[in-house]
């Protein structure tokens, strides 16, 4: 099962998916609710909930023996399903570029993003989102990027409703790292160490 990262959906993962079907691999995807093909909702952003939404997933297809591969945000969501739903259907769990295990500095987690900075960034997001996500594009992408899987990810991003986006990045920042403690399957942590944002989750806890 792949869980993508806060603004993006399950196109994110199109050629993870086809290295996957060529290895023979069954693969899930998940467009988290207001993302992608899924409806937009007027709540439910909190972390409980979208859990719940993965779980509804799992017992839809009957899902077992499954591996979790999350994404940025989709890290949170995979540890709270977790901890939340137990792990008799998931045999791994890989995080990639995971929010966990707390972004929010604190005096015990001090070099992490200030809650400040967080509500500056909400406020510019809210006051206009397009001009944001152009600002803050660069350090997210490699060098070499070519503009059109820039502009392809952008587009992905401007197509999530606005209180859906800032929702979810409310949710981000409130989450718990506690319940990482938890979890007792094997896992697996893949940070890049140019990453502009969740990198820094990394460093502490």
């Amino acid at each position: 099962m792949l869980l993508a990262a806060w603004a993006f959906n399950s196109i994110i993962w199109g050629e993870h998916i086809a290295d996957l079907m060529v290895r023979g691999f069954r693969r899930v995807t998940r467009d988290r609710r207001s993302h992608g093909r899924s409806d937009a909702a007027s709540g439910g952003y909190d972390l409980d909930t979208l859990a719940d939404d993965v779980a509804a997933l799992f017992e839809q297809r009957d899902l077992g023996g499954t591996v979790i591969v999350a994404y940025s945000m989709g890290s949170i969501e995979a540890v709270r399903y977790l901890t939340r739903h137990g792990t008799r259907r998931v045999r791994k769990l890989v995080l990639a570029a995971p929010t966990t295990p707390f972004l929010t500095k604190t005096e015990d987690n001090s070099d992490t993003v200030p809650a400040a900075a967080m509500e500056a960034q909400n406020k510019a997001i809210s006051k206009d989102f397009a001009k944001w996500a152009a600002e803050n594009e660069l350090p997210f992408v490699m060098p070499d990027t070519i503009l059109e899987t820039r502009t392809w990810l952008k587009g992905m991003m401007l197509s999530v409703p606005l209180p859906a986006l800032l929702a979810c990045r409310r949710t981000i920042c409130a989450a718990e790292r506690a319940e990482l403690a938890e979890l007792d399957l094997p896992t697996l942590i893949l940070q890049g160490d140019k990453d502009a944002s969740a990198r820094r989750c990394r460093l502490r806890g």
